[in-house]
């Protein structure tokens, strides 16, 4: 009988859990992205995802690529940001203008110059904002897109001491209307009466001034990634006048985050590319508990050059040299003795009521084991409690549904691999199941395991803690033992 690793379906199982295997599927030129390294990833209505490089633009529909470059008419093989309009139309932004580009008949880009020098016609970033305007964020300003392909050029504050211009890496509208520029030099807000305000990121060093991303996650708070770290951005006071409310300078062993790009899961995670890797902030923590995400979880790059999430809800990460990595919502995380669990020969698996999950494992030692799963590591509790317990006397675990009246209980059993269907006797597999039980029953990572029970005056037909029902039921959830994935 084969025993098995813990493969956890996304559906049964979250993504948030943080595990060894992350289900992640990557790309590279070998499968016809036209460069390695990715500025920019965003994915449109039509469920094409677009990828902008320094050697081009590549469309991916969910089987091919589909590249274009200076053959097809794009002024420069270096793109920065792309834009799917609400009338359809996509923009790009290049190093030598911003292009508009049609599909029909092949593909056809044409070009206009937002300004009159190089850095003001370097586009780093586009957005279009709640009433329709589009706004080109340059090396050298902020330019707003007008009919007939002309631009006018927002007046900004002149540059703080020591920067010749103001370089913006990225655009945001919040809720309130308010336009959020991401630049070398802090962020500027434009107020809706054109008041613009000029946000101290006072760090103590010049990396922290260095925004280059910004985000409002669905609570509206504001989030910056700087080159210092990531920023939660405090509201503005009485006087309009916004701060700095915290900076989360490292996250787990990364002593010092260098935040290139940020972006929001489906189900409201927090996700920020790093030089180091991948920072996601679960969902429902009060305080932000950042985990690291690095090769080590199947990443196949150290650093994150952005992030975009399609409309299945994946999570596209580019990174700096090596493709670009699709992290799937649906597929298998895989959980091995690096996450907690004493041993990979897993037996059986259950979730309770409450979403705690357990798993059965087994080992060549005296004693099998009970894992119970915190939402980010596996906790082993050793059951075995006299010499006669031998490995493999835990085979399965399972939980009865309902109860008289159709209520809950989410009592826990278990069966063994001795003892079978027949009734248990005074042994230590008595206390085994008690064990388990307790477990479930009090969903607290510790041993509980006490002294016999008086034993129940019906047969115990594989449970200590009565007996399972006669015919199956619908939230049963039991994996037998010995099955193969």
């Amino acid at each position: 009988m084969r025993q098995w690793a813990i493969p956890a379906a996304a559906i049964a199982l979250p993504l948030c859990l943080i595990a060894e295997l992350l289900p992640i599927r990557s790309y590279s030129t070998a499968d016809g992205l036209a460069a390695d390294s990715i500025n920019k990833i965003v994915a449109d209505s039509r469920g094409f995802v677009w990828f902008c490089t320094p050697e081009g633009l590549s469309r991916f529909d969910g089987y091919r690529f589909v590249n274009f470059g200076v053959a097809e008419g794009l002024p420069h093989r270096s793109l920065n940001a792309l834009l799917e309009t609400r009338a359809g139309e996509y923009l790009v932004g290049t190093q030598r203008g911003l292009c508009q580009f049609q599909a029909e008949g092949g593909g056809k880009f044409t070009t206009y110059l937002p300004g009159n020098n190089p850095y003001e016609n370097a586009v780093n970033s586009l957005m279009q904002d709640s009433a329709g305007r589009i706004w080109c964020g340059t090396a050298d300003g902020l330019f707003e897109m007008l009919t007939a392909h002309r631009f006018r050029r927002q007046s900004l504050p002149a540059p703080p001491p020591g920067r010749e211009r103001i370089s913006i890496a990225d655009l945001l509208e919040d809720t309130g209307h308010r336009l959020w520029l991401a630049t070398r030099s802090g962020i500027y807000v434009i107020d809706k009466d054109g008041t613009v305000r000029h946000i101290e990121m006072g760090g103590p060093t010049h990396g922290t001034q260095n925004v280059r991303t910004l985000l409002q996650d669905r609570y509206g708070r504001i989030w910056a990634g700087t080159q210092d770290g990531l920023v939660l951005v405090r509201d503005a006071d009485k006087e309009g006048r916004y701060g700095v409310q915290h900076v989360y300078r490292g996250a787990g062993d990364v002593k010092h985050l260098d935040v290139t790009s940020l972006a929001e899961g489906p189900d409201g995670e927090l996700w920020a590319g790093a030089s180091a890797g991948i920072v996601r902030w679960l969902p429902g923590e009060r305080q932000p508990a950042f985990r690291m995400l690095t090769r080590a979880q199947g990443l196949i790059d150290r650093q994150v050059n952005t992030l975009a999430t399609d409309r299945a809800g994946n999570m596209w990460a580019a990174t700096e040299a090596a493709g670009v990595m699709k992290i799937q919502p649906g597929g298998f995380t895989t959980f091995r003795e690096q996450d907690g669990l004493a041993t990979d020969r897993v037996w059986s698996l259950v979730a309770d009521r409450t979403g705690t999950v357990v798993a059965v494992t087994t080992s060549e030692s005296p004693h099998d084991a009970v894992n119970l799963f915190d939402g980010a590591r596996f906790h082993a509790m050793s059951v075995g409690v006299s010499a006669s317990t031998r490995p493999g006397d835990i085979t399965s675990c399972c939980r009865r549904g309902t109860g008289p009246g159709g209520q809950r209980r989410g009592r826990a059993f278990a069966g063994t691999h001795r003892s079978g269907r027949r009734p248990w006797r005074g042994d230590s597999r008595r206390h085994v199941m008690r064990g388990i039980w307790r477990c479930f029953r009090s969903s607290r990572i510790r041993r509980a395991v006490s002294g016999p029970r008086r034993r129940s005056r019906r047969p115990n037909r594989g449970s200590y803690a009565g007996t399972l029902p006669r015919r199956p039921s619908p939230l049963l959830e039991t994996v037998p033992a010995g099955t193969s994935w």
